[in-house]
């Protein structure tokens, strides 16, 4: 998100790396085709063959989006998240699993006993419920895939500390 107090270059950087670690995941040795103000990801989708323990094999399709933001205040960040991943799922119908990447850790819980914040399950659910308004409205069947419910991947500084020290992405 950019506000007075974020440079360009560092949003335009931030977003840069994303893209190439997002490529690095998932093998994507020629890039992935995007539009400028591509809506709702930063690129195309892309569909990765998987198995599962049976040795079925079947697609999952994945996106991503990158959020650099200055402000402390998630509020408005938690909008501006729901809107792209809204704007994706309508752009991109065959989409089934958004990698999100900030520049900014999630704070843990206030409440005792839970690590998850409200801000972050209300960003999943959210994409959980867009996700099954598409399936119900194209009539398509929940994949039962074995990789999670999750809709939305958050990855956050701790992420790109780690990957970026592994060889292969030096």
């Amino acid at each position: 998100l950019k506000n007075k107090k974020t440079s360009a270059t560092d949003a335009t950087r931030f977003e840069e790396m994303s893209y190439l670690l997002f490529c690095s995941e998932f093998n994507q040795k020629k890039g992935i085709f995007r539009y400028k103000n591509h809506p709702g990801l930063e690129t195309n989708p892309i569909k990765v063959e998987h198995s599962n323990k049976n040795g079925v094999s079947y697609q999952i399709c994945y996106g991503f989006q990158a959020k650099f933001y200055e402000s402390d205040k998630t509020s408005n960040l938690i909008e501006a998240i729901k809107a792209s991943i809204k704007t994706a799922i309508e752009n991109h119908p065959e989409l089934d699993k958004i990698y999100l990447y900030t520049n900014k850790e999630i704070s843990a819980s206030s409440e005792k006993g839970k690590l998850k914040p409200k801000y972050q399950e209300e960003v999943e659910n959210f994409a959980r419920e867009e996700l099954k308004k598409k399936q119900e409205k194209l009539k398509v069947e929940n994949k039962d895939i074995g990789i999670g419910s999750e809709v939305v991947e958050l990855y956050g500084p701790s992420y790109f500390e780690k990957i970026l020290r592994e060889e292969k992405n030096k």
